[in-house]
């Protein structure tokens, strides 16, 4: 921008986008929890968590209809429980230790928030885990500390709101402590998480040696991106704990209870929401519990509450303005400038006010699209000779893989079949060719935005062009030989 002569200013843009809130409006998210028949126990479950977090995270709590789906949620939840205390998958599966735990997270949820679970009995659930976390367990097949951390927070979580087993919390609290001293390098980083949040439920303060030690293991496993931070673990088989969203989104309720100071917050609820942006969010699991950390986050920084005005200055000009109202719905903006309309060689200043007394925050972005001149790339040369022999004029190459067809298998004497085979069929698939529309040995660079102009259709340089969009934004261009580049 500092050449009168360069053509970067000619395609080239300043986007700014504006959110009154980061977390936006959660009860969007419920549509994708909707019921239906015969679904698992781990939907139901999930959306009783979710309901929470609408009914924490917005200003008027949850309206008629979703506060009797949540009543009808709870009371199935209770009518679904074994007679040894725990949930399964479905009504005719089996009895699951991660779906009772879940479930007991849900009901610890709901009993946070007032809301009652008729028919359920906590003391069933409680000796079940009791006695699986406590059982004698060999060489061969050695307990999981990340599971034990688990279920002790839920059932931790479901007695600790109504006083269920208020003796038994200090056991409880020994426990998990007891796997912070012996299985610590065997802790995953959501097993941390809940550790974390089974020691404050039991009593444990934010000074304590082992919520120390887990909050710097946490902090000291830390992935940072340009889209913020977030945690990785492992897969382990049967768990419900098996992807980036649900580990991040436990991390941070995790910090949010422990320190709503911790450095790693803001990251971490920004890679939060731009994973729900670009919809990373797949199982109900992970919406649930995503929906349930965010709505943490907000209930600190009080962001979906924002009523305020703003306006944003590019310079001495005024690009967007206006007021948010979060609360309705009404949170986002954005603009764009021409770098045409930008002086060239002096700084431009962008400007965003705001309320000063009003609640909420204000969260902006920055992009600045720009073509880059051809003639000031490197390392374009290597990959261009690479790609000369491919889009070079001369006879089309065939793909690798033939036609197949299914040989049926012979008969045998009891009548069935053997198993067929394959065999192949014709000469190929044709691949598309690779040669230009006209003979071309040498190829110059052009910007991106001529591409977009006159030329062949069909030729092998746009073709190829996708090929070097992700390393810079250039293309090729077929010219004849001898051609001045």
């Amino acid at each position: 921008m500092s050449s009168a002569q360069s053509p970067i200013t000619g395609t080239g843009s300043l986007e700014l986008s504006l959110q009154g809130s980061l977390v936006g409006a959660l009860d969007e998210e419920l549509f994708s929890l909707g019921p239906y028949r015969w679904e698992s126990i781990v939907r139901t479950a999930s959306r009783v968590i979710a309901a929470i977090a609408v009914q924490h995270a917005t200003p008027g709590g949850l309206d008629e209809a979703r506060a009797r789906q949540l009543e009808a949620d709870l009371a199935k939840l209770g009518r679904e429980q074994r007679w040894d205390g725990g949930w399964s998958w479905c009504h005719s599966c089996k009895v699951d230790l991660w779906v009772t735990g879940w479930v007991l997270i849900a009901l610890g949820e709901a009993h946070g928030a007032g809301h009652a679970a008729p028919g359920t009995d906590p003391w069933r659930a409680a000796n079940l885990i009791w006695s699986y976390v406590h059982q004698e367990t060999d060489v061969e097949r050695p307990a999981d500390p990340n599971q034990h951390a688990y279920l002790m927070y839920a059932m931790a979580s479901a007695s600790s709101h109504v006083g269920w087993l208020g003796e038994a919390l200090e056991q409880q609290g020994s426990a998990m402590r007891a796997i912070v001293e012996e299985h610590r390098a065997d802790l995953t980083n959501w097993g941390r998480a809940y550790l974390l949040l089974g020691l404050l439920a039991t009593g444990h303060g934010t000074d304590h040696a082992a919520v120390r030690i887990l909050l710097n293991d946490l902090t000291a496993n830390t992935i940072a991106s340009a889209n913020g931070n977030h945690w990785e673990d492992e897969r382990i088989a049967g768990s419900l704990h098996n992807g980036r969203v649900r580990t991040t989104a436990i991390v941070l309720r995790a910090l949010t209870e422990v320190d709503p100071r911790h450095a790693l917050i803001e990251e971490t609820a920004r890679w939060l929401a731009y994973a729900r942006s670009v919809s990373r969010w797949k199982t109900d699991v992970e919406r649930a519990q995503g929906m349930a950390s965010l709505g943490a986050y907000a209930g600190l920084t009080g962001e979906t509450r924002g009523v305020y005005d703003y306006s944003v200055l590019v310079n001495t000009t005024k690009v967007l303005g206006g007021d948010f109202d979060v609360p309705a719905g009404d949170y986002r903006d954005a603009a764009s400038v021409a770098l045409a309309d930008l002086p060239l060689g002096a700084v431009s200043r962008v400007q965003f006010d705001r309320e000063v007394d009003s609640v909420g925050r204000l969260y902006y972005g920055l992009n600045l699209r720009y073509v880059t001149p051809g003639a000031r790339c490197r390392g374009v040369e290597p990959r261009l000779r690479r790609l000369a022999p491919l889009l070079a004029a001369g006879r089309p190459r065939r793909a690798r893989h033939q036609r197949l067809r299914w040989r049926r298998g012979a008969r045998r004497r009891d009548g069935r079949r053997t198993r067929g085979s394959p065999v192949r069929q014709g000469r190929g698939l044709p691949a598309r060719r690779l040669r230009a529309d006209r003979p071309a040995a040498e190829h110059r660079l052009a910007p991106a935005a001529r591409a977009a102009g006159s030329g062949s259709r069909g030729g092998a340089a746009r073709r190829r062009a996708s090929v070097l969009r992700a390393m810079v934004p250039l293309v090729l261009e077929p010219v004849e030989r001898g051609a001045a580049p």
